[in-house]
């Protein structure tokens, strides 16, 4: 360690201007190391200046030709450093590919779990409405078959009333004749009993006869009868224990080898390409910067850029984004994406340019004022949806129907002025929750 006036006569006596002088406040313990000379583990006061690979160790001249007269191959030290310096480098290079690569796939993980959790909120929903419809049925059934029988028993009873109406009228009148014939027995002369007898013949016969048609009215009375179909009971039965099934399949989740997507050749005139096509950079101006995937989207496949650098002399804005209908090998290409292509593309940007209408969406500002180290992807699903991914979170469907084969674009306007490709991801996870409702049809899920 030295003061100032130390060193300043460093420099100025030539014996000792060719050291090196290090400030002590970036000094670290590692510096420190590694400026101090590798001394000879053998003979101590010498330096080491030599390497032997054959005993990996590092050497003074003295054991060279003492220990080491042998070995070949016997190097300079700086040069074996240098050597090993550049095996480091490319270890440490390696391993960093590889970290990058677990974190990719971590990263596509917990998409996929999101995904799953997506997909389990839209089956519970499915469930919930299934069987709700399935239950109201159950309670129309029920309130269709209780109305019916209690209409069966009004009508059974109204039926049963009225005979019982005519019964009894004609009970009475029976027991009245009854009555008369029975005083005229027993208190009326010879001559009034055979009066009697003779008015009361022919009516007391048409009131038997009567009696007789009532009673075989009684007789043909109805009653309330219900059959319950037993077999389509435990048909319905057995179609409920089939509804729904639930299953667990493979899903192709992490990075996509071998996908090899890059920028395509016809870009934004403004547009400089670099790193084989992975790396698009807007070197002038604040427009002409779409760039386009050289190949068609993949369905369920995340195709991913990197916002690497912005320019600051611009404001906030949107980063336009999307897919392209045509081949970029003949892609007209406007200066802006929005309000450039028309029914060519579909266009996510403050709203949706969805080929031939604009829909807002309720993006809620997912593209605006992205910061470097921004994440942007979009994706085609298999059921033609796409979707819109910012920092790993779908967005959710922006566009249907989109026709294939169709191509992920980016515009790199203001703000955005350097973005790089990520390495692919899949992020398909087949649904298999299928309902299938006896009353409804089969809907998949």
């Amino acid at each position: 360690m030295m003061c100032q006036s130390c060193s300043d006569l460093h420099t100025r006596f030539s014996a000792i201007s060719h050291h090196k002088v290090e400030d002590l406040s970036n000094m670290t313990a590692e510096k420190l190391a590694a400026s101090q000379p590798d001394h000879c583990s053998v003979h101590t006061s010498k330096p080491c200046e030599l390497f032997c690979p054959t005993h990996g160790a590092a050497i003074c001249h003295l054991c060279a030709s003492a220990k080491h007269r042998a070995c070949p191959d016997l190097t300079e030290l700086a040069e074996a450093a240098d050597k090993s310096r550049e095996e480091l480098s490319q270890m440490v290079t390696s391993l960093l590919t590889e970290e990058q690569q677990l974190e990719e796939a971590v990263a596509a993980l917990e998409r996929h779990l999101e995904a799953t959790e997506k997909v389990v909120q839209e089956a519970v929903a499915e469930i919930d409405r299934t069987c709700d419809k399935l239950e109201n049925s159950v309670k129309e059934c029920r309130r269709r078959l209780k109305e019916l029988t209690l209409d069966a028993k009004a009508k059974v009873k109204d039926t049963v009333l009225a005979v019982n109406v005519t019964l009894l009228d004609h009970r009475g009148r029976l027991t009245s004749h009854r009555r008369v014939a029975d005083r005229t027995t027993r208190g009326s002369t010879n001559k009034g009993m055979c009066d009697v007898t003779r008015a009361l013949r022919d009516r007391v016969k048409d009131i038997l006869v009567t009696c007789g048609q009532r009673r075989a009215d009684f007789k043909s009375v109805s009653m309330v009868t219900l059959t319950i179909d037993a077999a389509a009971v435990a048909r319905i039965e057995k179609e409920l224990s089939e509804l729904g099934q639930v299953k667990i399949r493979p899903a192709s989740v992490g990075p996509v080898q071998n996908l090899g997507w890059c920028f395509h050749t016809n870009h934004g005139e403004d547009i400089v390409l670099s790193n084989d096509g992975l790396t698009a950079e807007r070197v002038r101006g604040y427009k002409n910067g779409i760039v386009v995937a050289d190949q068609p989207m993949v369905p369920d496949v995340l195709y991913e850029i990197r916002i690497d650098k912005r320019d600051p002399q611009y404001g906030s804005c949107n980063l336009p984004c999307g897919v392209v209908l045509t081949d970029p090998d003949h892609l007209r290409l406007p200066d802006t994406a929005v309000n450039g292509w028309g029914s060519e593309a579909v266009v996510i940007s403050d709203a949706v340019f969805n080929r031939e209408h604009t829909d807002n969406n309720n993006l809620n500002n997912a593209t605006y004022n992205l910061s470097e180290g921004t994440r942007v992807g979009v994706m085609v699903t298999t059921k033609a949806e796409l979707h819109l991914w910012v920092n790993g979170s779908d967005r959710g469907v922006i566009a249907t129907t989109v026709p294939t084969p169709c191509f992920a674009f980016f515009d790199l306007l203001f703000m955005y002025k350097r973005v790089s490709i990520l390495p692919s991801t899949h992020l398909g996870l087949e649904r298999n929750t299928e309902i299938h409702s006896p009353m409804s049809g089969r809907r998949d899920i």
